[in-house]
């Protein structure tokens, strides 16, 4: 009985997650009072969740530096190509429901032909990020849901060991 009352519950968790959608969409910003080029992405989450998940996200990608609402990952490697010249920028804004993350470079810290390729890495790498940080708070939400399952279990087995002594 527990153990059926656990999944249901997982799966209508699990299945109002899964009707997020992540979409990307192109966009500017500023970055140490400079034009940047990336991608965003408005994910339903409060903004410190965001960010620690967004901090351990670039991380992937190499060394991060944090410097406020802005996370720099300098000689990145994206999608396994390590590049020597650039830095790679993310930025997180939004509120305690709603929050936009943003990952991005400034072009002119690259040479033309790297900046085009590591744009089309980016807008894939918004995505991936939209994707994991979904998943990661369906898994937490079926490990406490687990939790309170497997507390709800032993009180039941002490329960029964007390009536049957």
């Amino acid at each position: 009985m527990i153990r059926a009352l656990f999944f249901v519950t997982a799966f209508l968790m699990a299945s109002s997650v899964f009707a997020q959608k992540v979409s990307v969409s192109s966009r500017a910003s500023k970055i140490n009072n400079e034009n940047a080029d990336g991608y965003a992405s408005d994910l339903d989450g409060g903004s410190e969740e965001v960010r620690v998940a967004l901090g351990k996200f670039m991380k992937e990608s190499g060394k991060t530096k944090s410097n406020g609402d802005m996370i720099s990952v300098a000689e990145p490697v994206i999608n396994g190509t390590v590049y020597a010249k650039g830095f790679l920028y993310g930025t997180v804004a939004g509120s305690d429901v709603k929050t936009r993350v943003w990952i991005g470079i400034v072009k002119n810290q690259w040479n033309a032909e790297e900046a085009e390729t590591v744009l089309k890495e980016i807008e894939q790498m918004v995505y991936r990020f939209g994707i994991k940080f979904y998943k990661d708070k369906i898994q937490l939400d079926i490990d406490q849901a687990q939790q309170a399952a497997d507390a709800l279990q032993s009180r039941l087995r002490r329960r029964r060991t007390k009536e049957s002594l």
